[in-house]
């Protein structure tokens, strides 16, 4: 089994910290996640980006209210209530089909 305790920094130089430097990096080309370089490919999100590193402040303000919605989510989980958890994520489970 796999040690989960192992990370990989979304950024390099301040992976400890929470701040607008992986949106800077992402500006520059630099991207950990392909999801992440892809809002650079379409005008409407490249703005947003580009907004956010105009001010930081909004980009935190964002962010924390964008995570209180996600925990507001009834995430299905199990066969019984139509979830799937994936242990492989790249991979859907056939077995279920």
């Amino acid at each position: 089994m796999r040690s989960r305790k192992k990370k990989f920094p979304l950024d390099a130089s301040t992976n400890n910290t929470f701040d607008p430097q992986s949106l800077f990096n992402l500006s520059k080309g630099i991207a950990v996640l392909a999801s992440n370089e892809r809002l650079m490919d379409v005008a409407a999100t490249r703005e947003v980006v580009e907004s956010y590193l105009s001010s930081p402040e909004s980009f935190k303000k964002d962010f924390v209210q964008a995570i209180l919605k996600i925990g507001l989510i009834q995430v299905k989980t199990g066969h019984g209530e139509g979830g799937e958890i994936r242990t492989l994520y790249s991979h859907i489970d056939n077995s279920r089909a």
